[in-house]
């Protein structure tokens, strides 16, 4: 396949999602003179972005309304609380300041012959996955080569190695040889993926991917189940082999503990229940954290409810939104719930423009899905596959987690939205139309 040749912005959108993929806290806490450099490089891709094209574009697509109030309504509020709070209103203010990568990314796809580089860049973040996964052996040693960076807050963390974003990425490139592969050896693209997998929960244990997982098993399932059926037979014999790995001697420790069948898994996942601390108490620990988040989400809508204004308008950015210390000193900010954390810092006004954006951004990946479906082997087929894996995580993961209030999967899903949006317009654009090429 012919590619073109990248220029600055391509170049920097590519280094942007490779840092935040791999490096991910440290690089979102990784800053020049006091300014993130994430926020840095957006700055430069801004003054470099055709936004007469990006407008077009989004108008034709009928989802720049919503976009411009989104952005408005909390800018307006942003500008507001930075005077009272500083740079740190800037972080909590993620989940819409990134959505200017959406725009960004927008006018960089609308190239289509963009996606074929796109392709190649994720190649190369393939193998940087496996490097990774070999890295994690050595993890210690790896973690001192590594120079150090500081969060406003005083949080220090190894830039290149802190693995904060591992078991998420391991999961959705787990899909990368099932989606990309052009050869037929299936029993590779299938190893791939539950080594992957078995990798990310063994190791990490967190009980989000379960929850992703099984959300996308059931989207799967809808969608190709013989398919579906087949790995999830070769996923569950490899949980069969985890208590004979164990009887010859090799211990499968992870964060929370030891791996010694798939009842520990089930277990781990049920403790979200307050209460349930799984057998010999073993998840007593991870049972009072779901009570925890419990409390929290008690304690966000107490207070959202406290009075009219905040219910319709927000608590906005700049102070925490619940009242805890975790260990180390770190204050926790948001109450481990993506959508409740947007509600309680932009209000119900700003929490149903973001609903109403999502979902047409969603009704817009499924036109384009409906239409590439004739072509399977397509890249651009592929790579809206791959991004719609991206987005189940996010919006499943985002249940448990604040996970859009940090860059390194905000600036990410934001993108991948912006690609999706191009190449919806791509093949909806009677001009196009006229001139399709098959890629």
């Amino acid at each position: 396949m012919r590619t073109d040749n990248l220029n600055f912005s391509q170049i920097l959108i590519f280094f942007l999602i490779f840092c935040n993929l791999f490096f991910g806290w440290g690089f979102q806490i990784f800053s020049i003179n006091g300014i993130p450099i994430n926020y840095i490089f957006l700055l430069l891709l801004f003054l470099t972005t055709k936004f007469s094209n990006v407008f077009h574009i989004l108008n034709t697509k009928k989802v720049s309304s919503v976009l411009f109030f989104f952005i408005l309504f909390n800018s307006l509020r942003l500008i507001y609380d930075f005077q009272n709070y500083g740079i740190i209103a800037l972080r909590d203010a993620t989940y819409f300041i990134d959505i200017l990568y959406l725009l960004i990314a927008v006018n960089i796809f609308s190239n289509k012959m963009f996606f074929i580089n796109f392709i190649n860049f994720l190649k190369i973040c393939f193998v940087t996955v496996i490097i990774y996964i070999f890295l994690w052996f050595f993890k210690d040693e790896v973690i001192s080569i590594s120079p150090n960076v500081q969060s406003p807050l005083g949080q220090n963390t190894s830039l290149f190695f802190n693995w904060s974003t591992m078991a998420f990425f391991l999961i959705w490139f787990s899909f990368y040889k099932v989606i990309f592969s052009d050869h037929n050896n299936k029993f590779l693209n299938y190893f791939f993926l539950i080594f992957f997998v078995l990798f990310s929960i063994i190791v990490f244990q967190r009980r989000f991917i379960y929850l992703c997982l099984i959300s996308l098993f059931l989207i799967s399932f809808f969608f190709k189940r013989d398919e579906t059926i087949k790995i999830s037979a070769y996923f569950f014999l490899g949980l069969l082999i985890l208590p004979v790995i164990n009887y010859i001697g090799i211990s499968l420790e992870g964060k929370v503990g030891r791996v010694t069948d798939m009842f520990f898994f089930f277990d781990h996942l049920a403790s979200a229940i307050p209460g349930y601390d799984g057998v010999n108490n073993r998840f007593e620990v991870t049972s009072n954290t779901a009570q925890k988040r419990i409390e929290f989400w008690s304690y966000v809508l107490k207070t959202q409810f406290s009075n009219l204004y905040t219910i319709f308008f927000g608590n906005g950015y700049g102070s925490p939104l619940v009242n805890f210390i975790a260990m180390g000193e770190v204050t926790v900010r948001e109450p481990h719930n993506m959508y409740l954390t947007i509600f309680s810092r932009s209000g119900l006004v700003g929490f149903l423009f973001f609903i109403i954006m999502n979902l047409k951004l969603i009704s817009i990946w499924f036109e384009v899905f409906n239409i590439l479906k004739k072509n399977k082997n397509s890249i651009h087929f592929k790579i809206l596959i791959f991004s719609g894996i991206y987005f189940v995580l996010i919006y499943v993961s985002g249940l448990v987690d604040s996970n859009l209030s940090y860059n390194y999967f905000s600036i990410i899903f934001n993108i991948l939205w912006g690609a999706t949006i191009s190449l919806n317009f791509i093949y909806t654009n009677a001009n196009f139309q006229k001139n399709k090429i098959n890629i």
